[in-house]
């Protein structure tokens, strides 16, 4: 339909139309317009509307930082109409607050009554929550109904809880034939799975999947100090977040100290991916939690989750992570990565260490471990002593997630 159609019938009172050309408007990222016209159908009492205005009030695209109080108010109120969605939304925004006062069994409840409205989203972080709390029968239901509705990712999940080892074969030639890669290095037979009957939805999960770990640490070095925590995330939790990832590792950057931008460099020949703000998944969110509670650092101080991958050869030669750039460094920037904390998600037949060579420490991957280690000395001035490496790996594949924790807010939620 041409625009011109469009906004005669929009102006006449067609939601669709309305809805329509705000999506057309948002693509070309004219945001102005595209409030407009949904703030139009949203008067016009559409819920979609609603629920759209609330994902532009939360992740800002044209703007310096969210209106998070907008987005609560429009998700409410789609949620209210019965928006499953919204709820999902409200749950993730809750989940950014301080561990001291969140509210579990609201989000819980409210992820609960997202995935029982069929949002994919919501199922999958049921799933994990159930998982977390050590009820696999539960878990299994909540991705089989994610499967039914046709999610990769719940077939995947699946796959990994099942008992049966042809069905696992089945659901995960399903999940690699939709887009998830993961899935390809267990699968040896393209014979697909098909959805069934997912039965009952479980309950909501109990309140103390979302507490704070107490992850005891083995204390490598004092100062700069180093730590690992071990078992911080289980083998499902590993396999979500690289399924999460895996289809979109690019050949990882290093800083050109010429340009400014990002540049290819033998320092580093590993491939990486950083997830989106907009694209976050709940319980992806939690993980995050976990390691920010670890490192004693809120989960505001973080940037965007980092996911890198290892093949046999690859490596990440002596660097550190402290910035160096004046316009990062300064107030109102985000200022200095104060700490790196990482979870492997892999454990690495042979190489692949984390090595520390002016400290003399070098740390073994393992799946779930996790490391912390300040880049900064107490003065807060850059330690050059955190000169670390990714080893060479030999045979496997190292896959780890990582959490910069900077001096100032990045996110909003």
């Amino acid at each position: 339909m041409q625009i011109d159609t469009l906004k005669r019938a929009a102006s006449a009172g067609d939601v669709q139309a309305c809805l329509e050309l705000a999506r057309g408007y948002a693509a070309r990222d004219d945001f102005v317009q595209a409030r407009a016209w949904l703030e139009r159908a949203h008067a016009l009492g559409d819920i979609q509307a609603g629920h759209e205005l609330g994902m532009l009030a939360a992740y800002a695209p044209d703007r310096a930082s969210p209106d998070v109080a907008a987005a609560r108010i429009h998700f409410d109120h789609a949620a209210r109409a019965g928006h499953a969605e919204a709820r999902y939304r409200l749950a993730l925004i809750a989940l950014g607050g301080e561990p001291t006062t969140l509210d579990a069994d609201a989000i819980l409840g409210a992820v609960h009554a997202a995935a029982l409205g069929g949002c994919v989203p919501a199922l999958r972080a049921l799933g994990m929550a159930w998982a977390h709390a050590g009820d696999s029968d539960a878990a299994r239901a909540c991705f089989a109904h994610g499967f039914a509705l046709h999610d990769a990712v719940a077939a995947f999940l699946l796959a990994r809880l099942t008992r049966d080892p042809e069905q696992a074969q089945r659901l995960d030639a399903y999940a690699a034939a939709h887009g998830v890669r993961r899935a390809a290095a267990f699968v040896r037979e393209a014979n697909l799975a098909t959805p069934g009957d997912p039965g009952s939805l479980p309950g909501v999960p109990p309140a103390h999947v979302l507490a704070t770990p107490l992850a005891g640490a083995h204390e490598h070095h004092a100062q700069p100090r180093i730590a690992t925590f071990d078992g911080v995330f289980s083998a499902l939790e590993c396999e979500y977040v690289i399924a999460l990832a895996a289809a979109h590792v690019q050949p990882s950057m290093v800083h050109d100290p010429q340009t400014g931008g990002p540049m290819r460099h033998p320092i580093r020949t590993s491939s990486s991916m950083t997830f989106p703000r907009h694209d976050e998944d709940l319980w992806l969110r939690e993980l995050q939690r976990r390691l920010a509670a670890l490192a004693a650092t809120p989960l505001a101080l973080a940037e965007p989750l980092a996911v890198l991958r290892y093949a046999p050869g690859e490596e990440y030669r002596p660097h550190r992570d402290y910035l160096r750039d004046p316009a990062e460094l300064a107030a109102p920037a985000p200022g200095q990565r104060v700490r790196t904390i990482f979870a492997y998600l892999t454990d690495v037949p042979e190489g692949g260490a984390t090595d520390f060579p002016i400290l003399g420490v070098r740390i073994a991957p393992q799946r779930g471990r996790v490391v912390l280690f300040d880049n900064l000395r107490a003065d807060g001035v850059a330690d050059p002593d955190t000169l670390h490496a990714g080893l060479p790996v030999v045979r496997g594949r190292k896959w780890l997630a990582t959490l910069w924790l900077r001096e100032r807010p990045l996110r909003a939620w």
